[in-house]
């Protein structure tokens, strides 16, 4: 809403809206005031229904200019974002650092998933980690020469990972 007298308070010019339907408040930006209603809709016909209206007690060249905000494309951008920056910390908030049971030394980090978290093997028991989606820094080197491991129906070969 603009074209109103700067004397003109915000209750003065909440007259002018509160019996429309779906009104819901009224806030000043800069020189400017929005007008916030339930549905597009109910904007729209408050919107048509009331512009060009004048403020009773104030003179006023011409009648309110209403129109909608120009901005909406921007802000439902911006809350994308800032909606997309919140997963992306929940989610990195979920990722741990492994450490070497030999050494000590920092071995893995997970990209927003616990060990614990992931499925196991039904051989071993192992947790099954896929490097693609769940590692975020590996710092082990893969070793040059597989693991021969005997298992109930056969052999298994590892290829084990050691510190570096």
């Amino acid at each position: 809403v603009r074209g109103f007298p700067k004397a003109v308070t915000l209750s003065a010019l909440e007259t002018i809206f509160v019996d429309c339907p779906g009104y819901i408040g009224i806030r000043q930006v800069r020189g400017s005031c929005f007008v916030d209603f339930e549905t597009v809709k109910t904007a729209t016909n408050a919107m048509i229904k009331m512009q060009g209206s004048r403020i009773q007690g104030y003179q006023m060249r011409e009648g309110l200019q209403i129109d909608y905000d120009k901005d909406v494309g921007k802000a439902v951008t911006k809350k994308r974002e800032r909606d997309a920056d919140i997963q992306k910390t929940h989610h990195s908030n979920r990722s741990a650092d492994y450490f070497c049971s030999g050494c000590g030394s920092k071995a893995i980090r997970t990209n927003g998933v616990l060990l614990c978290e992931l499925p196991t093997r039904s051989t071993d028991g192992a947790v099954v980690l896929e490097e693609e989606v769940h590692v975020s820094e590996l710092l082990l080197t893969a070793a040059t020469e597989p693991v021969a491991i005997r298992r109930e129906k056969g052999v298994e070969k590892q290829l084990r990972m050691t510190c570096r």
